[in-house]
């Protein structure tokens, strides 16, 4: 009876996908039965699977249903996948039902050719990794989203979880260490089709399974609360594995092994700030720490404090140390020693904002899914803990904070909470302090307010913000020393005189009397005056600045200016991508991209990045004022254009007569050679815009020969520093041909033409140069 149960019931990928809701069986009932008929797989997980055992090849003999060859190839597969003989028998099974491409009368016979069973062996191995791959996803899926109310299923899973109680983390932890301690398989033992390249996937296999029990780990604890001495265990465990680093197999990994390397020491890192539990700092007044889980347990607290404090000779200690460092702040409010701040210096010196940074822009932490939403939670609690204890100049420099910050703002409930939480705490502190520095340092307050606006809501906080802000700040020897009076203390200074800000503007003018403070310590001091301004108006300025700068060709002045242009057309795209009724308020600076564009389109080695921001801000401009953006784009040179306006098909598509743009002649000329395709990608976007949204089309079918010609004929040929742009930009063009060919026949139509016009159409051009 025993030897029956071992055998599997439906494959790994059936149950997810019954389980995720994408099979037949969708009712609340029909997903509860299936938990309840498997949750013993659930629960065991991998150990689910045995390894080849005598009473199992003996039962395996004694079957009279199947054949001799078949027996034999199954004990050889059994081997081979270091699996049960039974289980195996099911896996071909299950094999032959869902993934075989062949006929099933003939499988039999072929076996006795050993390429056909070498071939079958591997592809049952991908069958067999895969299987052991979704039993682990089900697992994670279900703890996902056992606590999300706007969940069909969430009462099964939760019930299904509260089930499996504790068993269901230890089981997961009793997982890991077993995959992580495994011995890769050889040829003596796995028989001969176990060569160099299936051991790699082997490896590879074990990789990956490694990540998703700790991402199993990651996601178990957002709902569990975790056990100091269950920290402890973590803590020392993934000490001794060097954070992912120490395999045993690595002398047979491939290429791609070492993103997940990364990953898991990405997790383990994030698995022990979860552990810490910050966000209870911040939760609780400073009475009522000593309550904290940790310091409670004076044992565990001690034996933590003398591992971590020994840690930091690798980036994944970066943001335990940062951790330990505010919790034992706080439990050790009497502490002496300088063991609290050494720990701080330590994280900063392995560089913790980088390395926070690093892990929030990359898969599986970058996308939208329940993990990187924990990953974001998690980071924030870290960042809001340590800025509300230590001034953030000794957390090194504004603009690492603000890298980090930037992905974890993503998050739209983490950043509207940024909004409606005290503004002078935690986070809020980093936008104060922004705000404190802007305009001398013009960055962090612009990459500040682009990553705070996420929907309609908050982009409206943020052009509120940006339309009053309360100080202006600058070097104090921008002011010749006639124009201002010093009091005793050297503090604070008054303007004799009204000090215009640019040449340019009438707007912005400090009025004379205006008092201002000194707000550094040390070097060169910097004033903030007591002057409220309009925070637009002022990128509007910097945009004419720029152009006036630039004019003169390219030194480190104008570079310097060329960054502050793309924090502003970034911040403007995204205040015109959530809400279309700026486009008219923001026009004043939206209207300065255009000289820009055609300035730094007809510059010898403009920096590629600048027009690209430029051209995605019209780009999403467009959607809106199709035609207005056409008319001025034109006066720019910056699309491609024909000499004349009446052609054929075949002339237009031999390209004579047509000029490819100041746009063509940064494709050829800078971004080709480097493989970096910014302004490509952007400018596919803005004649997707016109293409949906002109009155008359004809106007871009030069621009679209070109891409017809020079982009969609030959960009699987180029050379990238980065291949997602490739698929990026193949997407880009066929979204425009398909809009032009299938869903934009039916405006044509509409519009009489008369049977005499031979005009030239953008479907024909379309239609004939593809």
């Amino acid at each position: 009876g025993k030897l029956k149960m071992a055998a599997l019931v439906g494959s790994g990928r059936e149950l997810w996908q019954i389980i995720t809701g994408q099979s037949f069986l969708r009712s609340q009932d029909q997903i509860g039965a299936e938990l309840q008929k498997n949750k013993l797989r659930l629960l065991n997980g991998l150990l689910f699977y045995k390894p080849p055992s005598d009473a199992s090849a003996k039962s395996l003999k004694d079957k009279k249903d199947v054949k001799k060859e078949v027996k034999d190839f199954t004990i050889r597969a059994s081997k081979f996948l270091d699996l049960d003989e039974l289980q195996t028998n099911s896996l071909i099974e299950l094999y032959l039902a869902q993934d075989f491409r062949e006929s099933l009368d003939e499988w039999e016979t072929k076996l006795s050719d050993e390429r056909y069973a070498q071939t079958l062996l591997a592809r049952l191995a991908e069958f067999y990794y895969e299987d052991r791959i979704y039993i682990l996803q089900s697992i994670k899926h279900l703890l996902s989203y056992s606590a999300d109310d706007k969940h069909p299923y969430k009462e099964k899973y939760d019930d299904c979880l509260q089930l499996f109680g504790d068993q269901l983390i230890n089981k997961v932890i009793e997982q890991y260490k077993v995959v992580f301690s495994r011995e890769a398989p050889s040829p003596e033992i796995h028989g001969n089709a176990m060569d160099e390249k299936q051991v790699a996937k082997w490896a590879l296999q074990c990789l990956r399974e490694q990540c998703e029990l700790l991402e199993t780990v990651f996601l178990y604890y957002k709902e569990y609360e975790m056990h100091p001495t269950r920290l402890l265990e973590f803590a020392r465990l993934f000490k001794s594995q060097g954070f992912g680093c120490r395999q045993t197999n690595k002398h047979h990994f491939s290429p791609g092994a070492e993103v997940f390397v990364t990953r898991l020491g990405f997790l383990s890192s994030l698995i022990l700030i979860e552990g810490l539990d910050l966000e209870y700092l911040q939760e609780t007044p400073a009475s009522a720490v000593p309550t904290h889980p940790i310091p409670q347990d004076q044992d565990t607290f001690k034996a933590l404090d003398r591992l971590i404090t020994g840690w930091g000779d690798n980036p994944h200690h970066a943001p335990v140390l940062l951790g330990w460092a505010a919790l034992r702040f706080v439990a050790l409010p009497d502490d002496t020693s300088p063991t609290t701040r050494k720990l701080g210096s330590a994280a900063l010196n392995i560089g913790v904002f980088q390395y926070l940074a690093g892990l929030l822009n990359t898969e599986p932490f970058s996308g939208q899914t329940v993990l990187s939403g924990v990953a974001r939670l998690i980071v924030r609690g870290l960042l809001s803990t340590v800025l509300s204890m230590f001034h953030e100049d000794t957390l090194g420099g504004i603009h690492d904070l603000i890298a980090v910050v930037t992905p974890v703002l993503e998050q739209k409930q983490l950043c509207s909470l940024f909004w409606e939480s005290d503004q002078t705490s935690g986070l809020g502190v980093l936008l104060q302090s922004a705000c404190n520095r802007f305009p001398l340092e013009f960055s962090p307050l612009l990459r500040l307010l682009t990553a705070l606006a996420v929907d309609k809501d908050t982009t409206d906080r943020v052009y509120e913000f940006m339309s009053c802000l309360p100080g202006y700040t600058e070097l104090l020897e921008e002011n010749k020393p006639g124009d201002i009076q010093g009091s005793a203390s050297g503090t604070i200074w008054t303007l004799l005189r009204h000090k215009a800000l640019y040449r340019t503007s009438a707007g912005l003018v400090i009025p004379a009397g205006t008092q201002g403070e000194i707000i550094n310590p040390q070097g060169p001091p910097v004033v903030r005056w007591e002057y409220t301004f309009n925070g637009w108006t002022l990128c509007s300025c910097e945009l004419d600045n720029f152009l006036q700068y630039s004019a003169g060709g390219y030194d480190a002045a104008s570079k310097q200016q060329a960054v502050r242009v793309t924090e502003v057309a970034e911040l403007l795209n995204k205040m015109l991508t959530f809400d279309r009724t700026l486009a008219e308020t923001l026009h004043p600076v939206t209207a300065k991209l255009y000289p820009i564009i055609q300035r730094l389109g007809a510059a010898p080695n403009p920096p590629v990045n600048v027009v690209a921001s430029c051209v995605q801000c019209l780009a999403t401009l467009a959607q809106y004022k199709p035609d207005k953006v056409w008319l001025d784009l034109q006066q720019t040179g910056f699309l491609p254009f024909a000499g004349s306006s009446n052609m054929d098909v075949n002339r237009a598509l031999s390209g004579s007569g047509m000029f490819a743009g100041n746009y063509g002649n940064l494709l050829m000329s800078l971004e080709r050679p480097s493989g970096y395709y910014p302004v490509t990608i952007a400018t596919l976007k803005l004649l997707l815009a016109l293409a949906k949204g002109l009155q008359f089309q004809e106007g871009i079918i030069p621009a679209v020969v070109f891409i017809l010609k020079e982009v969609f004929a030959t960009f699987y040929k180029w050379n990238y520093t980065n291949l997602k742009d490739r698929q990026e930009i193949g997407r880009r063009c066929l979204e425009i041909f398909h809009w032009v060919l299938f869903v934009s026949e039916g405006k044509e139509e509409t519009m009489e033409h008369d049977s005499k016009d031979t005009r030239l159409t953008l479907r024909d051009v379309c239609v004939n140069g593809l």
